[in-house]
């Protein structure tokens, strides 16, 4: 037997054989090009159908490839060249959660939010509330230099109020 008649009688390699709907891929894309107010539901579209692909077994090259026929198929159908930012975005965080096999759902059934799946696969965590407050506090100082003394003394009776 010639080597290539081998090659052809070789077993492949076991690969998942379940395949996720574009559709999902594309309702989700969708969604990022409507609007910023449908975003947080853009996000749990693609988490769950990420969170199928990766049920399903699939690696992160054939989630990027299914993400590439649906983006095809969008640009097609809405005559558009370039894709929403937000998605570049979320898929982006999509790849790297089926990269290193973190959920997307949560254990109660919950969609994890991007920015949550962000910081807990940077190891960061999510903020506790003192944090929050200190981020917002910081946020105030930095705005509150481009305001009147009066505009000031508002902001600090009310801070003095809590």
């Amino acid at each position: 037997m010639n080597t290539f008649a081998m090659t052809i009688a070789a077993p492949l390699p076991e690969v998942a054989t379940e395949v996720v709907d574009l559709n999902s891929y594309i309702g989700a894309l969708t969604g990022f090009g409507a609007s910023d107010a449908t975003n947080k539901g853009a996000w749990g579209a693609l988490a769950r159908t990420v969170q199928g692909a990766i049920d399903m077994g699939h690696d992160r090259d054939r989630v990027e490839a299914e993400m590439t026929m649906a983006e095809e198929e969008y640009k097609t159908a809405n005559n558009v060249t370039a894709l929403p930012s937000a998605w570049r975005s979320a898929k982006s965080v999509a790849l790297k959660a089926v990269e290193q096999g973190f959920a997307l759902i949560g254990d109660d059934g919950g969609i994890i939010g991007k920015t949550e799946a962000e910081r807990s696969m940077a190891g960061k965590g999510k903020k506790s509330p003192y944090e929050k407050a200190l981020d917002a506090a910081n946020r105030l100082v930095k705005l509150s230099k481009d305001l009147t003394d009066a505009e000031r003394d508002t902001i600090r009776s009310v801070l003095a109020g809590f």
